[in-house]
């Protein structure tokens, strides 16, 4: 799977005060994408849509494009997030290619019968159509960009 592989540098720490600061700035849609309990909120994964126009991100996600050759193609970008190592996301399949890159902490991917851990910086590709779980080793911040197919 390294060849899938490539890093990308930040001007500014994507960290969690980063993030507030975001989503403090704009209305962005968000909901827990993982199993949860009522009483354990903070153990989930979060998904916040939709933030390619966030000016916090807008210059991040700008760069992924150009990096891709993705000017093209349909994008967006989505952060997910989660406080406690051991967090997981649902085993799942996205019909259209993504790209997770690694900002905050580190992530166990599961991709098909293959593994990487994304550090801040790193950035992976996964095939539509390919089976992937998520599994947090330390509290995460990930950048999802979906790239469509059409």
């Amino acid at each position: 799977m390294e060849h899938y592989r490539k890093k990308i540098k930040f001007k500014k720490t994507i960290d969690f005060n980063f993030v507030s600061t975001a989503l403090d700035s704009d209305n962005h849609v968000s909901h827990i994408s993982s199993s949860w309990f009522a009483e354990k909120v903070m153990q989930s994964v979060i998904q916040i849509r939709n933030v390619e126009c966030n000016p916090h991100l807008k210059e991040v996600y700008q760069k992924l494009i150009k990096m891709f050759s993705l000017e093209k193609r349909r994008t967006d970008l989505d952060i997910f997030m989660s406080w406690v190592m051991g967090t997981r996301s649902n085993t799942h399949v996205d019909e259209y290619d993504v790209l997770i890159t690694g900002c905050y902490g580190r992530t166990l991917y599961k991709v098909g019968n293959e593994e990487a851990i994304v550090e801040p910086g790193d950035v992976l590709f996964i095939p539509k159509d390919t089976v992937h779980t998520a599994i947090g080793l330390d509290p995460r911040i990930i950048l999802s960009t979906a790239i469509y197919n059409d």
